[in-house]
């Protein structure tokens, strides 16, 4: 009589589930602007694609907020992020996935930078899709949409369908 087979044994632990980038015209995307005058001239890089209020301001955010990233094995996709602080606090950034299941994203605000002006970030994404970040300097709290994609001509589609669900011009493509 044949004996059954074993049955098979992982060697460690199965990644989390993340599902496919969707449609995301329901993705309520951050539009970004010129930085405002709290801002000076060049303290931002990616000044003219910018989100913010009196208190923080974000640079580089891409056309209509559409993010294109190289995938990394390890950490998902990741960029850096420039801040600009108006009001003294420490820059602590946290998000979540809107369209579908994901870890969280890492970030890493390093020090060394001073209470306000500017401040640079690292932020790894585990997945393409909607992302909705959170943050927080000192007790004010902001948030905001963005999608990321993996590669250009993906991220291309996905920015053009986006702009015509939401008749959205754009100047710089």
């Amino acid at each position: 009589m044949a004996q059954p087979a074993p049955s098979p044994t992982r060697s460690a632990a199965a990644p989390p589930s993340i599902s496919p980038i969707g449609g995301l015209s329901g993705c309520p995307v951050t539009q970004p602007v010129p930085a405002g005058p709290e801002v000076p001239a060049g303290a931002l890089f990616g000044q003219t694609s910018a989100f913010g209020n009196a208190d923080l301001w974000v640079g580089a955010l891409g056309p209509a907020g559409v993010f294109t990233l190289e995938p990394d094995p390890v950490h998902g996709m990741g960029t850096k992020l420039g801040w600009y602080r108006i009001t003294a606090g420490e820059l602590q950034i946290a998000g979540r996935r809107l369209d579908g299941p994901a870890p969280a994203l890492i970030s890493h605000v390093p020090d060394g930078y001073g209470e306000t002006g500017f401040q640079s970030s690292g932020v790894d994404f585990p997945s393409e899709g909607c992302w909705e970040r959170a943050l927080a300097l000192g007790r004010l709290t902001t948030s905001g949409c963005w999608i990321f994609c993996r590669n250009r001509r993906r991220c291309r589609a996905q920015r053009r369908t986006y702009m015509r669900d939401h008749r959205i011009g754009l100047v710089n493509p």
